[in-house]
């Protein structure tokens, strides 16, 4: 009777352990890596070649909330591309109408999404479909004009739902 409870607490205590690790345990980033601001357009262009449908990468300035995310859409066979969508949040409250009017200002066209809850009230969205280089350069005048970086700051570009390289 004994060393059947002893197994017992023994097999329990594996098991929430085990529970615990499977928890706990970080979980892996797709694709993780630091770039320069000139690098955007060969992100997008990874995003757009190996991304699969609601795919993105999000380009953050380490240390800050700042970023920006591109996302990838698939519609049907021959229409794909990638579109920008910039919250209005807490965090991007000061950022927001000067990333409408540098838009504007490029004669990018937007609409703007509603959101019906939470911190995050509506949405800037841009579609680039396939023009990278548009992408690319809205985004890099944004770092620089919008929140005012170092054009050699490097960002992250965190990539989700993107198949690895070959």
């Amino acid at each position: 009777m004994r060393s059947e409870l002893i197994l017992l607490v023994i097999f329990g205590v594996a098991a929430l352990l085990a529970g615990i690790f499977l928890y706990r345990r970080p979980r892996p980033v797709e694709h993780l890596e630091e770039i320069g601001l000139g690098e955007l357009q060969r992100c997008l262009d990874i995003l757009l070649q190996r991304g699969y449908d609601l795919g993105f990468v999000v380009f953050e300035m380490p240390g800050d909330q700042r970023f920006l995310e591109f996302s990838k859409y698939v519609k049907d066979q021959h229409n794909r591309g990638v579109q920008m969508d910039f919250p209005r949040a807490p965090w991007s409250e000061p950022y927001y109408e000067q990333v409408k009017s540098l838009l504007e200002g490029k004669g990018i066209g937007y609409q703007v999404e509603d959101t019906p809850n939470g911190p995050v009230r509506e949405f800037i969205q841009v579609d680039f479909g396939q023009d990278l280089a548009g992408a690319a350069s809205a985004g890099k005048d944004i770092f620089e004009r919008v929140f005012r970086v170092d054009p050699a700051t490097r960002v992250t570009a965190d990539f989700q739902h993107v198949a690895p390289a070959r």
